[in-house]
């Protein structure tokens, strides 16, 4: 009987710890999918999301921004200055985007979008306009971030995957047909 009960007492305890084990996993996968200084989606965990999304809506679009004059900031006022940069672009982000949206940050001063459906022009302009605003820095200095933003939409690249791309042995970028035309 002992050894019975030292059986369930050590299978009880296995159970306890995967438990365990499985609830610290969770909480680290959680921690991994977000940006820790932007509070957006890390890459990996941009790209799984806005690949369902992009499934699931042919009307998608996808943005991809790039800071201008980041590394300016970045000099002038330390990283301290460019984290308060790139940590208002993350919630400004977070916070304009269209219901259903998706922000990531894929390095550096680059992030990505993608919206479940069209932006219409006047989300773009507020999206550049809003992350073009003033940041107040740490040393209380105001910068304004300049953002490029190129957008495609989704229906364009699945058909842009299945053309040719016009590229030669000699040119050095290949634009696949109707990649960059305008949305809207």
């Amino acid at each position: 009987m002992a050894a019975s009960t030292g059986t369930r007492l050590a299978t009880v305890g296995l159970l306890a710890v995967a438990a365990g084990w499985t609830t610290h996993v969770s909480v680290l996968r959680r921690r991994h999918a977000r940006d820790p200084l932007t509070q957006v989606c890390t890459a990996e965990a941009w790209r799984q999301r806005a690949d369902r999304l992009l499934r699931r809506h042919p009307g998608a679009v996808v943005g991809l921004l790039d800071l201008d004059g980041f590394k300016a900031i970045n000099d002038r006022h330390g990283h301290a200055g460019g984290d308060a940069v790139l940590a208002a672009i993350g919630a400004r982000l977070q916070h304009g985007l269209p219901a259903g949206g998706i922000a990531g940050r894929l390095g550096g001063d680059e992030f990505a979008v993608a919206a479940p459906r069209p932006l219409a022009s006047t989300a773009l302009h507020w999206l550049h306009a809003g992350l073009s605003q003033p940041v107040l820095l740490p040393d209380g200095a105001l910068v304004v971030p300049g953002v490029s933003i190129g957008l495609v939409r989704a229906a364009d690249l699945v058909h842009a995957r299945s053309l040719p791309a016009r590229c030669g042995p000699r040119t050095r970028r290949c634009t696949p047909p109707n990649v960059g035309a305008r949305v809207r």
